[in-house]
């Protein structure tokens, strides 16, 4: 077992979409079913949370500003969210008027373009897609028929685009372009059962890969050729993402749920629902935010 620090001991029912704040020194991470949005400051050590007046499931979260606005996805739409005041707005709406989606995971290219993941609300049928949200809020559907979307993640140069089909255990690359007419897809890693479901990604300074694990109790590394590299189990048996923060970008802050972990899984999984913080010898870069 890698050695882990457990930063909020099985809290969430599912944990989701951690960031870093550098200007906070802080991650900030939701709680996709309980409508809680956390924050671990690295200096204080402190965990806190607010409740969230959202529709839930709750989906991504990525900065808006330098300060203490976010955008998160919900059940009906991307939301433009104050920390301070605790309160939300509608900011955009691509799949508007379709019941059966919800706003899974979000994340900002060197572009500064926003990118979306929808997924089908009752995980069932391949109704959701991969959206790209320019800064004019004009957007495109990127790639469609997925039952549920995870992960868009990027390549420091901003060429590669990363993104989980979670129920086909797939992971799509996409060469990435100014103009989105020339993005191309290809399957990138495909992983077998007994791995559980690719999750949320993020990508090291170096070009590879790291995925979470819905029902596969670990996050692994694996090379911009395709090669696993590393595999890390931890005591939850549902990893959902992961991010790089902290100082020089050297921790991976890692979010698990205890929802769907039956109490003989518990008993496999004790730190199911908990929130991680691990060193794992390869170094992050900082997201880009809406505003610059």
């Amino acid at each position: 077992m890698f050695d882990y620090k457990i930063i909020e001991k099985n809290r969430c029912q599912l944990g989701e979409a951690p960031i870093w704040h550098r200007n906070n020194k802080s991650f900030y991470w939701l709680d996709y079913i309980d409508n809680n949005i956390f924050k671990y400051n690295s200096v204080s050590q402190e965990v806190e949370f607010i409740k969230l007046s959202l529709e839930t499931p709750l989906g991504g979260l990525v900065q808006f500003d330098q300060f203490n606005k976010f955008l998160i996805g919900a059940v009906n739409g991307i939301f433009l969210f104050d920390i301070d005041k605790n309160r939300s707005k509608l900011f955009l709406d691509p799949e508007e008027g379709n019941k059966n989606i919800i706003y899974n995971d979000l994340k900002i290219d060197n572009s500064k373009r926003l990118w979306v993941g929808t997924s089908h609300k009752d995980e069932k049928l391949p109704e959701g897609s991969l959206w790209c949200i320019n800064r004019d809020l004009s957007y495109k559907r990127i790639d469609t028929n997925f039952i549920v979307s995870n992960g868009p993640a990027f390549s420091k140069d901003g060429k590669n685009i990363y993104f989980s089909d979670s129920f086909n255990r797939t992971i799509y690359k996409y060469n990435n372009s100014k103009n989105l007419d020339l993005i191309k897809s290809e399957k990138f890693y495909e992983f077998e059962e007994e791995d559980g479901f690719p999750d949320g990604l993020t990508v090291d300074i170096n070009g590879n890969i790291w995925v979470a694990h819905w029902n596969g109790g670990k996050i692994s590394q694996i090379s911009s050729s395709g090669k696993l590299l590393k595999e890390i189990k931890l005591p939850s048996m549902n990893i959902t993402s992961l991010c790089f923060g902290g100082d020089n970008f050297k921790e991976l802050f890692i979010t698990s749920a205890k929802e769907e972990v039956s109490e003989s899984e518990f008993k496999k999984f004790p730190e199911s629902g908990s929130s991680f913080l691990i060193s794992p010898n390869s170094i992050g870069y900082e997201s880009e935010i809406w505003e610059s």
